[in-house]
């Protein structure tokens, strides 16, 4: 949402808003506005100072924070449903949701939250999973970093087990870099 400025007429036409409440509301917003939006024009100059600061979403890691993303990509599903675009951009909101509902967030809990616990992975490996089974099938998915993919293949399998050796591997590598 930083890096664009949108047409208020279309926003109030479509009843685009936010959802309120939750942290990473605009992993949701711009998805689900995205279709509202047919002409573009890139600006070939700074008009937007972004501040960031030591409790910014992208600095602190919690696990609520984490569920704020999961209740955003649920919000965004729920939008397209309602607004009857779900068919049209199902494998779009599939891989969206792979990205930043389960990957992204799998990733952040387990290297930026400080108090870490297998029954939140569980939890949401298990609400993945039920939503997206076959998320490997989609014509978009891909992890370009190996590594990460084996990480979330054995998540997928078992969440206990990619729990334990995701954080003893990086207690491995900090040690190892004298962290």
């Amino acid at each position: 949402m930083v890096i664009k400025i949108y047409k208020h007429d279309i926003i109030k036409e479509n009843n685009l808003d936010f959802p309120e409440g939750i942290f990473y509301e605009d992993n949701c917003a711009a998805r689900v506005w995205a279709p509202y939006f047919k002409h573009f024009e890139y600006i070939n100059e700074d008009n937007y100072y972004y501040l960031q600061h030591d409790t910014s979403t992208v600095h602190t890691i919690t696990e609520q924070r984490c569920l704020d993303r999961i209740s955003a990509m649920d919000t965004m599903v729920d939008e397209f449903k309602k607004r009857g675009l779900y068919d049209e951009y199902k494998d779009e909101i599939e891989d969206v949701y792979t990205q930043l509902g389960f990957r992204i967030t799998l990733f952040s809990y387990m290297l930026g939250c400080k108090e870490k616990n297998l029954k939140f992975v569980k939890k949401l490996k298990k609400n993945f999973a039920q939503k997206f089974p076959n998320f490997r099938q989609n014509k978009y998915y891909s992890i370009p970093d190996k590594e990460e993919e084996k990480m979330v293949n054995l998540c997928m399998k078992s969440p206990f087990i990619f729990y334990n050796y995701y954080s003893l591997l990086w207690k491995y590598r900090n040690r190892k870099a004298g962290r």
